[in-house]
């Protein structure tokens, strides 16, 4: 397999790459101030990374109209390659509602389709048929399990 984070990093505009994946560890941090789930932390192993962050006031849909709906997205999407195997993990932080996360990480799938396939039309090596997706909820919403008894 080829190394596909250089082509990902000289791709993607430095705006979104996400200086907090560096080392061992990834910090991962909500941006909104009234957020609980502030921040995770991720140990990484011998895997090499590239994150891109896409929880900001920088539009990544100028293609779309303003539809709120349209324009939804992920917060982070982490590309993880060691060796043959090549992940992409679709990151959402949400604190007490975890309410439209799939469709966030989902729509956040789509762009990293889009993100490949450029790369791919650009380089001529294969990728996305490699690539296996991750959706990831970090919440701190608690769950209350009722004792319906018998």
């Amino acid at each position: 397999m080829i190394a596909v984070l250089p082509l990902l990093k000289e791709a993607i505009a430095p705006p979104f790459h996400y200086a907090e994946d560096k080392g061992n560890i990834i910090t991962l941090h909500e941006s909104q101030h009234q957020a609980e789930c502030k921040w995770v932390k991720l140990r990484k192993t011998h895997t090499q990374t590239f994150t891109i962050k896409l929880d900001k006031e920088i539009d990544i849909h100028p293609l779309l109209a303003p539809i709120k709906e349209l324009k939804i997205k992920c917060d982070y999407i982490i590309f993880c390659q060691q060796e043959n195997d090549f992940y992409t993990l679709l990151i959402k932080m949400k604190s007490n509602n975890s309410t439209g996360w799939l469709k966030q990480t989902q729509a956040g799938e789509i762009i990293s389709h889009y993100l490949i396939k450029m790369i791919e039309n650009h380089s001529e090596f294969s990728i996305l048929a490699h690539l296996k997706f991750r959706h990831i909820l970090f919440s701190n919403q608690v769950t209350i399990k009722k004792d319906y008894g018998e």
